[in-house]
């Protein structure tokens, strides 16, 4: 999820505004199909995504290697291919990422097999500070 906004000061000194807000929400082992309503106040920022699967759907990714590990362990997933993007590891498979650091990123060629489902998701960001803040998923 990447949230782009501008925090400005609130008529409280300890009072924080979200301002010029946009949410985009990039997921991993399914499509996003729909937008739907969206909430805006002071320090909170909310929007309904739909999400979903279809058989044998195909998708190609950039990700973290904890997130190709736990695609590999998912009995609905089949990693096609594994391919590294940093010079500094040879990732060709599932086996050379054993050992890796979690936060390096791969790209991830995968297909879903056999369920398909879509479902609508809440995501919503809400302001803590004028430097924290946290995202709250719900269905």
């Amino acid at each position: 999820m990447k949230l782009y906004a501008q925090i400005e000061e609130g008529k409280d000194k300890d009072k924080f505004i979200l301002e010029n807000t946009k949410l985009e929400v990039n997921p991993i082992g399914c499509r996003e199909y729909d937008k739907g309503a969206e909430y805006i106040k002071e320090n909170l920022y909310s929007k309904n995504f739909q999400f979903g699967i279809r058989p044998n759907e195909r998708f190609e990714q950039l990700m973290a290697f904890k997130y190709t590990k736990f695609l590999s362990e998912n009995k609905n997933i089949k990693i096609n291919r594994v391919d590294n993007i940093n010079s500094l590891y040879k990732i060709k498979s599932l086996k050379s990422l054993q050992g890796t650091d979690g936060d390096n990123r791969v790209l991830v060629d995968y297909n879903t097999l056999e369920q398909c489902f879509s479902q609508w998701f809440n995501v919503t960001f809400k302001l803590n500070s004028k430097t924290e803040g946290e995202f709250i998923v719900s269905y």
